[in-house]
């Protein structure tokens, strides 16, 4: 507990990170409001991440309402459940085994080992420990109802097995966990006939399958599946060899670490023929060898039972692996590996005494190496920066890390990545999408235009991507084609209301005000709670002459976003249209008192206040104007110049 906390604690200072972390806390509305009846009855139904766990959301839900948006103390909250779970794989290896020594090294392990980082580091990773948690308590409550079979046992059994799936389906293995166990430490295989082994766990079969079919088809609505044609059978039966054996690798050397793996094009042969002799030759072994160390069976097929969910026989996701795949899989093996050694090495003093300097030498080991680990996860940037230079060609981290440098402003740096994600899958249109948008974020639009038109060529049926290439074509003056573009994104997508939305602008800058009113009232009407569309609506009412429904619009706009600086400026001159000085000059106040960097309301503030008799104030703002360094803002600067001339007040310089 104390080594779990030591190795573990600094992750209270850390942020989130960009990779899921936003999509399970601080970017998920029913999250951030804290738990609620509501909210429970989201989780319950809901498949957001390509998954159904609704015992996640809520705890991330109690997170919230007991410490706030907070990702220090969900990152404790986090390490607390390992901390638990290492105390709980303990206390039950103990009781089942009576061997004390051997079950605080098994949960040593458990508790320290550096791949387990990923599940305890990573917020999004809650998932993990806390099904883990309740998975450990079923074996408590299974092994207490084998000692005393009462219905109320295996009732708290089935109903905590419930409440893990409920917090990660990869625990729809457990009934064959609890098979295992009767055979090993329980020894009931002895003793109770097969079948009526597999019938008292019925319920539980009921349950993961229940579970597996619920997961897959969330899974699939979230475009989580791969197909076969992009992964086929063979290649995938290959790579789940080679990752079982590389998993088993890894528990004796854990490097390289990484947030993630890329599948790769192809598994080498001659490494899938060494994976499958490997796995062979060791499932002979403790076949073989069962009578004499039953513990080697149960713990070797533990692992490999515990590792089908995740191996990629039905591809979820595009990794060839992960690390937080093992945080339930290594318990089998670290249970093997200790029993063995115990066995072979503890006959005797000396032997004894080597074991625990051994023991101790490792379990030192791995605690620097985790502790290590756990700071590659204190950010987004050091998180993709340690992905790349691990896994060479990390095309998902070069992707990661050029968002997160752009959303930062290192513009040319975020390019540069986008520009490795091109070189690696230089047919992916996604890449070509993001480095489209920073080249033309970066002032490149000519590069940016031909990217994005590349990234529609790839994926031609990204109707988002059409849109993005239109607005590029807009500002390009290229109207007829930007307006093809968004023509077919509206018939790829005919309820997007982003495209309608996008086209609707198109034609209101190109005068069209009716066309464009009639996009933005079907656009609102799939999506009513759009305060951008609901401010074009208005921008196009107003330039229609419709100036009592374009106020209506931007209050609603208003309401929907009610900090929105844009919005108060142009209600504001709807007001002035109306004659109605002095609400628009409240709407300007209060369009710069959000956004004081905002040129064109404090232009408009100023030159209004001119014209109302406020002398001293509508200088005082157009003089701010003038001290705008926005290069955008030159016209305004020169208007401001020149009203302030007129009136005998230009500053000196002017």
């Amino acid at each position: 507990m104390v080594c779990v906390l030591i190795v573990y604690a600094p992750a209270a200072r850390f942020d989130y990170v960009s990779y899921d972390d936003p999509t399970y806390t601080s970017e998920n509305p029913m999250v951030a409001r804290g738990l609620s009846l509501d909210g429970i009855a989201w989780a319950a139904t809901a498949t957001r991440a390509s998954n159904w766990h609704p015992l996640t959301w809520i705890s991330l839900m109690l997170d919230v309402s007991l410490f706030g948006i907070s990702p220090g103390a969900s990152h404790v909250v986090n390490v607390v459940f390992h901390a638990a779970n290492t105390l709980l794989l303990f206390v039950l290896m103990r009781r089942l085994t009576g061997a004390l020594w051997r079950s605080a090294a098994v949960a040593g392990l458990f508790a320290v080992h550096p791949l387990h980082v990923e599940s305890v580091a990573w917020i999004a990773e809650r998932k993990d420990v806390l099904a883990t948690f309740f998975g450990l308590l079923t074996i408590g409550a299974w092994a207490a109802w084998t000692r005393e079979p009462r219905p109320r046992r295996y009732a708290i059994a089935l109903g905590l097995f419930a409440l893990g799936l409920a917090a990660k389906p990869m625990l729809v293995t457990w009934p064959f966990v609890l098979l295992l166990l009767d055979y090993w430490p329980l020894r009931r295989t002895a003793v109770v006939p097969p079948a009526r082994l597999l019938r008292e766990k019925a319920p539980f079969f009921a349950l993961s399958a229940a579970s597996s079919v619920v997961t897959f088809l969330a899974q699939r609505a979230g475009g989580a599946v791969q197909d076969t044609e992009r992964y086929p059978l063979l290649p995938r039966a290959a790579n789940a060899a080679v990752s079982c054996a590389e998993y088993a690798w890894k528990a004796f050397w854990p490097h390289p670490l990484a947030f993630f793996y890329p599948y790769p094009s192809q598994v080498p042969a001659a490494k899938t023929i060494v994976a499958v002799a490997f796995l062979a030759v060791v499932t002979t072994v403790v076949v073989r060898g069962a009578r004499r160390a039953p513990y080697a069976l149960t713990g070797w097929l533990f692992y490999l039972g515990t590792l089908v969910p995740v191996l990629g026989l039905v591809q979820v996701g595009n990794q060839r692996l992960a690390d937080r795949y093992t945080y339930i899989p290594y318990i089998g093996l670290f249970v093997a590996v200790v029993f063995w050694l115990s066995d072979r090495f503890a006959s005797s003093p000396q032997g004894r005494r080597g074991l625990a300097v051994a023991g101790s030498a490792a379990l030192v080991v791995l605690a620097t190496l985790a502790a290590r680990q756990v700071r590659v996860w204190k950010d987004s940037v050091t998180l993709y920066e340690h992905a790349i230079a691990a896994v060479p060609d990390n095309h998902p981290a070069h992707l990661n890390l050029g968002t997160v440098l752009y959303a930062l402003g290192r513009r040319d740096a975020a390019v540069a990545q986008y520009r490795e994600v091109v070189r690696i899958l230089p047919r992916w249109g996604v890449g070509h999408h993001n480095l489209g948008a920073a080249l033309i974020g970066s002032g490149r639009s000519g590069e940016g235009v031909r990217e994005l038109a590349e990234s529609v060529r790839l994926l031609p049926s990204r109707a988002d991507y059409r849109v993005d290439l239109a607005g590029a074509l807009s500002r390009q003056g290229r109207t007829a084609e930007a307006m093809a573009q968004l023509q077919e994104a509206l018939r790829l997508e005919p309820d997007n209301p982003r495209t309608r939305t996008s086209l609707a602008q198109l034609q209101l800058k190109e005068g069209a005000s009716s066309d464009a009113v009639i996009r933005l009232r079907q656009a609102l009407a799939r999506d009513p709670e759009n305060a951008a569309a609901r401010a074009d609506l208005a921008g196009a009412l107003a330039a229609a002459g419709s100036l009592a429904e374009a106020e209506k619009e931007h209050r609603e706009a208003l309401r929907l976003r009610p900090d929105d600086a844009r919005a108060h400026n142009n209600l504001a001159t709807v007001y002035l249209k109306q004659g109605r000085e002095a609400e628009a000059l409240r709407e300007l106040a209060r369009a710069v008192e959000i956004d004081p960097g905002y040129v064109t309301a404090r232009f408009n503030l100023g030159n209004g206040l001119l014209h109302s008799g406020q002398t001293e104030a509508g200088v005082g703002h157009l003089t701010e104007v003038l001290r705008s360094p926005d290069p955008a803002a030159a016209p305004l600067r020169a208007r401001a110049a020149a009203i302030l001339a007129s009136i005998g007040r230009a500053p000196r310089g002017e």
